[in-house]
């Protein structure tokens, strides 16, 4: 059995793909009005900027960023977006991301009731991306593509190789992902 199904099958027992995030304290909602839609993120989680176009976000105090890179030793960071405005397929979007890298995993989400203001489907894709051309600094990236009709959105978890909080950090996203709700 593949990695992915592995996980799939894990995160269902536990709830994870089914469970609404606002339902539980310490959440913050941040919504949109630019890009249309509206997510829930953990309260302990710092916002970057104050761009009311996308949410960017991150684990950790601000002027802890390692090597020039905006991530500290064990941090992560999380983004939620639409496309950039040239991109019309999330085929498109997903071979412009990757940026000629092969994935590590790539595949679909099933969501089973969907709300009717949320993501009809999902697809993760796992990618890894060197942070400084080095070789000695590389990123995880986990993108949870969301698709609600003829619209896309994004969740993209950045975080350092070798994280032993990867899998909960995944989770988290998917959470993430999970909570987008779009008008």
């Amino acid at each position: 059995m593949n990695a992915i199904a592995v996980w799939l099958i894990l995160s269902a027992a536990c709830g994870v793909l089914f469970q609404h995030p606002s339902a539980a304290s310490g959440w913050k909602e941040f919504k949109s009005a630019e890009s249309h839609f509206r997510v829930q993120y953990p309260s302990s989680w710092r916002r970057l900027s104050d761009n009311q176009k996308g949410l960017d976000i991150v684990n950790f105090p601000p002027g802890q960023g390692q090597h020039g890179i905006v991530l500290s030793p064990t941090g992560a960071n999380i983004q939620v977006g639409g496309p950039p405005p040239w991109v019309r397929t999330l085929e498109e979007w997903i071979r412009a991301n990757l940026q000629g890298t092969l994935p590590i995993e790539d595949g679909e989400i099933r969501i089973t009731n969907p709300p009717p203001d949320g993501c009809t489907s999902f697809r993760r894709v796992v990618s890894r991306d060197d942070a400084d051309g080095s070789g000695k600094h590389i990123f995880v990236d986990t993108e949870f593509y969301c698709s609600k009709g003829n619209r896309l959105y994004l969740v993209l978890l950045t975080n350092w190789e070798g994280d032993p909080k990867q899998a909960e950090l995944q989770e988290l996203a998917l959470k993430i992902a999970q909570s987008l709700r779009t008008w």
